[in-house]
């Protein structure tokens, strides 16, 4: 086994993939999930695991990875998602906004969703820019600035006018320097 992770985090991690059978490819999966092991090595395996797979085998997967309560096996899947399948990981990325614990994966769903998502994901948006759980006591998380500027790239009508003069004078700097920008239309 320990063969088999060492050829993966070769230079040639793919054609290494390719020549694996599926009991191997198990226990890689296997390994992925487990408390032992690196978490830098398991990130980069959820990658060339999804890529190994058929697509449903691999989204499958994938979800199991977001659903994870582990935020590097979130971040892991959001990133292949991204590279392999970008509107099923929009999906992921929506519920992951509000869902996960992990700002680092909260702040990593907000960018996904600048890319890959539209007017309609405004209000969740806001929403999260509003939540408790992106400050720390009355202090503003880092996650605010950059919601603050998704929010801003996808409002390509200006129509969210209202929702920003209610932020003119926010804590965070950044947001209240972009909303007062954003209010004076």
């Amino acid at each position: 086994m320990k063969y088999i992770f060492l050829f993966l985090m070769s230079f040639n991690a793919e054609a290494a993939l390719e020549s694996l059978n599926n009991s191997e490819l198990s226990s890689i999966e296997n390994y992925v999930f487990s408390e032992e092991g690196e978490f830098n090595k398991k990130w980069k395996m959820v990658y060339q695991v999804a890529i190994s797979k058929k697509p449903l085998e691999s989204i499958e997967f994938l979800n199991k990875c977001v659903n994870s309560k582990v935020w590097y096996l979130q971040s892991a899947a959001l990133k292949s998602f991204n590279k392999l399948y970008p509107k099923k990981g929009l999906v992921k990325a929506r519920e992951i906004l509000t869902d996960s614990p992990s700002l680092i994966v909260r702040t990593e769903a907000v960018e996904y969703i600048q890319e890959h998502g539209d007017e309609r994901d405004l209000q969740a948006l806001f929403e999260a820019l509003k939540s408790p759980k992106n400050f720390r006591g009355r202090y503003s998380l880092w996650i605010r600035p950059a919601l603050a500027k998704a929010i801003n790239h996808l409002d390509t009508k200006n129509s969210s006018v209202d929702e920003w003069k209610k932020l003119r004078h926010d804590s965070d700097k950044m947001v209240r320097k972009m909303a007062r920008k954003q209010s004076s239309f």
